[in-house]
């Protein structure tokens, strides 16, 4: 399923494009355009927990269909309360459930305690930023500069428009040349559809293959930015005490620095061995669409307990491994029923394998990675424990056990008039004025 179709633009001016409905890049001549086509080519399996539910009750199965419905509650006066009378029975004022349609219920923002705003059509418009379907080139990144944790998002397949000239196949595979030679990936901002998110992420140059052919192409991966992310402003490690502080065995901080120096070459992964495959050549011929030939999957003779595809929370990755071997295992049987119903077989089935699916130093980095050597983590761990032990020692860290907390009795008929109400017991203040918004 096409995802885009249109230009990858490089040096468009982004102010005319926003705020310029005449402005066209083809016609610009600082600006080079690509035609392209999006593809999906790889995503992570959601979790299948909560995606589908059944009852299997002995050869029948049932699917569960969930249905939210929504209400408010509304004070229902049974009776009215005599003017002589003390006592409020709880018959005389009740709630009752008053369902609300879903149509009629719209998101809301509240910017204090008693102010509440709707936000109807009107408003989401006028705060949403105005964008169109665009994909620009904003710079260049080394390859190797970009962090293997921001690779977690969907792929998706940048190639050559289908109905391509001559001029445009030989300008998008030299492109796609000059970054594998330059190890070099472009920065990208891309808006799959008019209105939609603007998503910020890398280009990657690989190499196809299909059936003897070779042509080259770009894979997108988006980053997970979030506008929540914070940056730690620690301090330096650096400064000198004064000469009494000295005399009186305070710590040498150059010492301490050239520890922390050591302690951090230790843990500093070697250039030589941190190798990543480049150019990675994709023997499929779906990238070309040359070939009509459908995909057929062997079934696995053994199972991992982490798959690329799988979700990256190791409970739902063991989940869908689970979910995966019973439905393989299933297959050999007539009746699905008859396998659901023998929880001998299933157990059977399901226990037996040694591997973990928690992360550790062995097996975090041979997910999603191809390096040479993947449990260069744990190597670095037994390299670096002794300069870890001596930088703990000089430091003088250690862990501190968190005192018990002893629930006090409260005393029969005490009364603690500040309790629940903070700052009640300071002062008297005035009542909130009304100021009639």
């Amino acid at each position: 399923m096409q995802i885009y179709k249109g230009d990858l633009r490089l040096g468009a001016d982004f102010a005319r494009v926003l705020h310029d409905p005449s402005y066209v890049p083809e016609e610009d001549g600082s600006c080079l355009t690509f035609k392209i086509d999006v593809y999906p080519a790889a995503k992570a399996e959601p979790a299948s927990a909560g995606t589908h539910e059944y009852i299997v009750d002995r050869r029948s199965v049932v699917k569960l269909e969930r249905k939210t419905k929504h209400f408010v509650w509304k004070k229902n006066f049974q009776g009215e309360k005599l003017e002589d009378k003390d006592d409020v029975e709880e018959n005389d004022m009740q709630f009752g459930k008053v369902p609300v349609d879903l149509a009629l219920l719209t998101p809301g923002f509240k910017f204090s305690n008693f102010d509440l705003i709707a936000l109807d059509n009107d408003l989401k418009q006028a705060a949403t930023l105005k964008l169109s379907a665009a994909f620009d080139i904003l710079g260049f990144l080394d390859v190797d500069s970009i962090p293997v944790a921001y690779l977690t998002g969907e792929a998706l397949f940048v190639v050559p428009e289908k109905d391509s000239t001559v001029r445009n196949l030989v300008n998008h595979n030299a492109f796609c040349i000059s970054l594998i030679e330059e190890k070099k990936a472009v920065l990208t901002r891309f808006v799959r559809k008019a209105e939609k998110e603007i998503e910020v992420g890398a280009l990657f140059p690989v190499q196809i293959k299909d059936k003897g052919l070779q042509a080259h192409s770009l894979i997108f991966i988006r980053f997970p930015f979030k506008e929540d992310v914070k940056v730690g402003n620690f301090i330096k490690l650096s400064g000198v005490g004064d000469a009494e502080e000295k005399d009186n065995g305070a710590p040498d901080f150059n010492a301490l620095n050239a520890l922390m120096e050591e302690f951090i070459e230790a843990k500093t992964l070697p250039e030589k061995e941190v190798m990543f495959t480049q150019n990675q050549t994709i023997e499929n011929q779906k990238v070309t669409m040359k070939s009509t030939d459908s995909s057929k999957l062997s079934v696995q003779s053994s199972f991992k307990s982490t798959n690329e595809f799988y979700a990256f929370d190791p409970g739902a990755n063991k989940f869908s491994v689970n979910v995966r071997k019973l439905l393989l295992k299933s297959l050999e049987f007539s009746d699905m029923a008859d396998f659901n119903n023998d929880l001998a077989r299933m157990e059977k089935s399901l226990f037996g394998s040694k591997e973990t699916n928690l992360f550790n130093l062995e097996n975090v980095l041979a997910v999603n990675t191809s390096l040479k050597d993947p449990k260069i983590l744990f190597k670095l761990a037994q390299e670096s424990l002794s300069v870890s032990k001596r930088l703990a020692e000089e430091i003088g860290t250690g862990y501190v056990r968190k005192e018990d907390v002893k629930k006090q009795k409260q005393i029969k008929n005490e009364h603690y008039e500040s309790k629940g109400n903070y700052g009640a017991e300071e002062n008297r203040y005035d009542a909130v004025p009304d100021f009639g918004l």
